[in-house]
């Protein structure tokens, strides 16, 4: 039988979210476009035919819609008609993997590509990836059905943790008689488990009414007690199979939302959860499976499994009201008895205004925008809210939580060019961190929410001399205006530049930061550091000078 479950991990808190999030959109096809980028696909040094290449755009998955071509009988690929952004560069071949790929992030080359360019020389060199393969089984020696096997990496200190591979979700689960195939697997090192790991701090919600604690090959449950399986390149390692242990129960929450004056059931409402500190004082991130409490407040949580979190009631968008988290804990049993209570909360009014435009085309497009309202308080707090603006760009953000609150940015694919610059209260600035202060059921008005809109470009490279660069250690570039809490910022792409797109009319600090792009490869330098961090330009940006940068990173220092 079909083991289908949804499972919801969420980790402890440990700082606070950025403050812009992503709208969920469908993939759209990308326009026709200027540039062309061609290059060359090699396997162990020979040329590799009939291979498809793709330019993996950061708004979209893979799919159809990408600029493709497939190799000649010499490697060769060409790419014409593209648009100018921010790709990867790809070979799909199923079972072969690109050398130089990091533990996160599509393995290909990063291409910041402008109008018109020809860009040639993207080669791409591929090797066999290895196979791991086995059995599992419950107790009782049966096949355990399309259950989803999970891959941990371990890094040069024998750390282990997750690592991003394309198509692991297709080929991750047991067949009818329980055998599981992962294929195209850098080669390293890893270890093998299925089931559910619970720890402090994370939630599992799931499906069913039982479940399999996570066990390790061989038949351990203790991560430490784990074989590490060795897989080089293009081989395959069998008989990794794993007896999970027993099944265990999932239990069942029952409570009801209740209005925290009135003591009357408050229906429809969202039941959220969200992970608990280990004093038990502060709540993380969140989660929710869609129940809602009924016409007498009552709701219902299936496949809960045992540990500590936080229980939570919103209303909507729409919702006057917001709840205390309601610290929850399943041990061996059903949960009764649960009341959360919904309390009378604040508002935020104002309006959004976009600056930096008399396009009538894009100042319509106010209505589109969104917000979150999140709160800051360093204890007990609440999800996000979402905000929307109405055409004449007015807003009212309903059920605010009191403490600090701070706007973040919903972007979205179809506001580009739109950022958020600045919050004003009463015509004054709002530190961004800061956020606006709300007492219990406070109406807070002459909000101002401002919106830059900048379609200016800054492109340039970045040079390295005196030195070579730590394998594990890139790149990016950051653009901070002048005298305004806004940033942007872009990636260093294979060949050394850096585009930093939707830009207003001012002036701009560009900053080097450096990040880990090889987990586990040591520490990094602090004179190094201090190098990257000294790196700094100011550059004037408007519509008759959209400048190319040079940014020099001296090592011989």
């Amino acid at each position: 039988m079909s083991r289908l479950r949804c499972v919801i991990f969420i980790l402890p808190l440990i700082g606070y979210p950025h403050f812009e999030l992503t709208a969920q959109a469908q993939s759209k096809s990308p326009k026709a476009g200027t540039s062309t980028v061609s290059g060359r696909v090699t396997l162990k040094g020979e040329s590799a035919r009939h291979i498809t290449v793709v330019l993996q755009s950061q708004m979209m998955d893979l799919s159809p819609d990408m600029p493709r071509a497939n190799t000649d009988e010499n490697g060769r690929f060409r790419i014409t008609k593209v648009a100018a952004g921010t790709y990867f560069v790809r070979a799909i071949a199923p079972g072969l993997v690109a050398t130089g790929g990091t533990s996160f992030g599509p393995e290909g080359k990063s291409l910041n590509l402008a109008d018109g360019e020809n860009v040639e020389n993207i080669d791409l060199e591929l090797k066999r990836g290895g196979v791991i393969t086995g059995r599992v089984v419950d107790s009782k020696g049966h096949p355990l059905v399309e259950e989803r096997v999970e891959l941990l990496k371990l890094d040069n200190n024998g750390k282990p943790g997750a690592f991003y591979f394309e198509n692991l979700h297709e080929i991750d689960s047991t067949d009818d008689r329980g055998i599981y195939r992962i294929y195209g697997l850098p080669e390293g090192r890893y270890l093998v488990n299925v089931g559910i790991f619970q720890g402090e701090g994370r939630i599992a919600i799931q499906s069913n009414p039982t479940y399999y604690p996570r066990t390790f090959h061989p038949d351990v449950t203790r991560e430490s007690d784990a074989k590490v399986i060795e897989v080089s390149e293009g081989a395959e390692v069998s008989g990794v199979d794993i007896t999970v242990a027993e099944a265990r129960k999932a239990y069942d929450v029952y409570g009801r939302v209740v209005n925290a004056e009135s003591g009357q059931p408050v229906a429809q409402a969202w039941i959220s959860y969200s992970s608990v500190s280990s004093d038990g004082r502060r709540t993380g991130g969140g989660g929710s499976k869609g129940e809602r409490s009924n016409e007498n407040g009552e709701f219902h949580l299936r496949g809960v499994l045992p540990g500590k979190f936080a229980l939570l009631a919103a209303g909507g968008q729409d919702s006057e009201f917001y709840s205390d988290p309601v610290i929850c804990e399943v041990q061996d049993g059903d949960v009764h008895g649960v009341e959360i209570k919904a309390r009378q909360g604040g508002s935020n009014s104002g309006v959004v205004v976009i600056e930096g435009t008399d396009d009538p085309a894009i100042l319509s497009k106010v209505s589109k925008i969104q917000a979150a309202v999140i709160n800051r308080s360093d204890q007990m707090r609440g999800p996000s809210s979402r905000i929307t603006v109405n055409p004449d760009g007015s807003f009212r953000a309903k059920g605010v939580r009191p403490g600090k609150n701070i706007f973040a940015m919903v972007s979205d694919p179809e506001l580009q060019g739109l950022i958020m610059s600045r919050v004003e209260r009463d015509g004054v600035p709002v530190p961004q961190r800061e956020g606006i202060e709300v007492v219990p059921g406070e109406q807070v008005s002459n909000v101002r929410l401002v919106y830059n809109y900048g379609i200016l470009v800054i492109r340039g490279e970045v040079k390295i001399v005196g030195g070579t660069l730590p394998k594990n250690v890139g790149l990016y570039v950051r653009s901070s205006r002048i005298n305004m809490p806004l940033s942007n910022g872009s990636d260093i792409d294979t060949r050394g530049q850096f585009m930093i797109k939707n830009l207003a009319p001012g002036e701009y600090e560009l900053s080097l930061f450096h990040y880990i792009s090889i987990p586990g490869e040591g520490q990094v330098d602090e004179l190094l550091l201090k190098a990257i961090s000294q790196v700094k330009q100011r550059v004037i940006v408007n519509t008759d000078s959209q400048p190319q940068v040079t940014l020099t990173l001296d090592l011989g220092q």
